[in-house]
């Protein structure tokens, strides 16, 4: 189902011609990160990049730190962040989420 709603979403920022960030990760130090552009081809490749998977666990710790560094930058200030996940994740270290406000 989270592979499904980042393509969906990928389909709407190409509609509105936004960029994407995608960053798919599992457990910890597993994160893999693709730039998408806003043309028809950023769908066929995200659909290959999300044929990959993880060896499971859920840790969203260093995607959000890298979405906390991303939006530091003038290209993905004004991004938005969409964290899907098909998993439970223990709460966030109180230095991960200071980044987040």
């Amino acid at each position: 189902l989270a592979r499904a709603a980042v393509l969906e979403a990928l389909r709407q920022a190409q509609r509105g011609k936004r960029d994407a960030y995608v960053l798919a990760f599992g457990g910890q130090g597993e994160v893999q990160a693709m730039p998408l552009r806003a043309s028809a081809p950023a769908l066929f490749q995200l659909a290959g990049f999300l044929k990959g998977g993880f060896g499971g666990g859920t840790c969203v710790e260093a995607p959000l730190e890298e979405c906390i560094r991303l939006v530091g930058q003038q290209e993905w200030a004004e991004a938005d962040i969409l964290l899907l996940t098909d998993g439970e994740f223990a709460p966030l270290r109180p230095e991960a989420a200071r980044g987040l406000s």
